[in-house]
């Protein structure tokens, strides 16, 4: 069995800056983050204007789903302590060096202060997006720590803007999550002439994949982790056999399994549904007859797992949250040419920055790997 990689490292190329939201006094926030950020008006020449800005959310993981920040700052009543000629400049978020003369600045809904110093340059060779950066901050004195970022949006004020860092608090979860799909794909046929009684005895085409994937739904409403569903073909079916589901928790999102669901209808079904193709043959009828078949075939990874890990972010040993599988069951068939029919539908991870987008996650993989499911099943 071959084994081939892909592995993509979530990296949002925009990030939404909505209009605030209502702040919610009191409460605890661990997932926490304030943005640094340049922003300008997008023309040049002397219609340009620099504007930069920090940007306070009280959930990092609803941050990166696209919704609203809470509280922002503007350049002008943010301290900066490097030395500038003009009134036209970015800010250099490196510029401060020490705890007393550190880059800092009061959000003025929330009354939160904070600082930061110690960063390295924007652009300072070995920084990586979505990786730890040198340096400090702390927001009401709790401590901080920043993440090179590559990202773009605009505020609500027209404003564009380049995220350069993002900080949060340093004791926190991390979530990092993993599509990994077979490395063999199953075909779902009704190619195949009947042995007697002509077409009208042929397999069932097989149903829409994104139908077939939708299963999940019951599945995971019901945890049926034996139970197959027909997916068409030669008696083809679609399982889930292990579904672990935390309890709804604070730390925990119960429309998570929904999400999942999402994505494998969304993403996954809808590019093996891409794939269908279509023809006719013929196939005896009888003693003398001939009759035309139409037939259809999908091809589906043979298995899938989804998986949600999650650590401390100052000591990433990952474990595991969330775990949902897969298996596709059919007459073994042919698998030449496997590994680019998989890539073609992945498209090379394109749905990576999805799965961002729906679970707020820092980082995320797709990956094609033996999933060892054993033998095809026998004709």
């Amino acid at each position: 069995m071959v084994n081939f990689i892909i592995t993509t490292l979530f990296a949002l190329s925009t990030f939404a800056l909505a209009a605030p939201a209502p702040l919610e006094s009191g409460a605890d926030y661990p997932d926490e983050v304030v943005l640094l950020t340049a922003c300008d008006n997008g023309k040049t020449g002397i219609e340009l204007k620099i504007q930069d800005r920090m940007f306070y959310y009280q959930d990092d993981y609803a941050r990166r789903r696209g919704e609203k920040y809470q509280d922002k700052v503007l350049q002008t009543q943010i301290h900066d302590p490097s030395r500038h000629d003009g009134f036209n400049y970015h800010i250099d978020w490196d510029a401060g060096k020490s705890q007393d003369d550190a880059i800092s600045a009061r959000f003025p809904n929330s009354n939160h202060q904070f600082k930061v110093w110690g960063l390295p340059a924007d652009g300072a060779k070995g920084t990586k997006a979505n990786l730890p950066v040198a340096g400090n901050a702390q927001l009401d004195g709790a401590p901080f720590k920043c993440y090179k970022e590559s990202s773009f949006g605009k505020d609500t004020d027209g404003f564009k803007c380049r995220l350069i860092f993002s900080c949060t608090r340093i004791q926190r979860e991390v979530r990092f999550t993993n599509i990994t799909l077979d490395d063999e794909p199953v075909i779902v046929s009704n190619s195949k002439c009947p042995s007697s009684g002509g077409v009208k005895n042929a397999s069932p085409k097989p149903i829409n994949a994104k139908d077939a994937f939708a299963n999940l739904r019951e599945a995971v409403k019901n945890r049926l982790t034996t139970k197959e569903y027909d997916i068409g073909g030669s008696n083809c079916k679609i399982i889930f056999p292990t579904l672990k589901i935390p309890r709804a928790s604070p730390g925990y999102n119960d429309t998570t399994p929904e999400q999942i669901a999402d994505i494998l209808i969304k993403e996954i079904g809808a590019k093996v549904e891409a794939k269908r193709t279509k023809g006719n043959k013929v196939c005896p009828g009888g003693r003398f007859d001939k009759h035309q078949l139409s037939w259809e075939q999908v091809l589906y990874p043979r298995a899938g797992r989804f998986e949600i890990q999650i650590a401390a972010q100052t000591n990433q040993q990952w474990h595991e949250q969330t775990t949902v599988e897969f298996r596709v069951r059919c007459p073994c068939s042919d698998n030449s040419g496997a590994l680019s029919w998989l890539q073609g539908i992945l498209g090379v991870a394109s749905f990576t920055p999805y799965i961002g987008q729906v679970f707020g996650i820092a980082s995320a993989g797709v990956t094609i790997a033996s999933l060892a499911t054993g033998a095809c099943d026998a004709k």
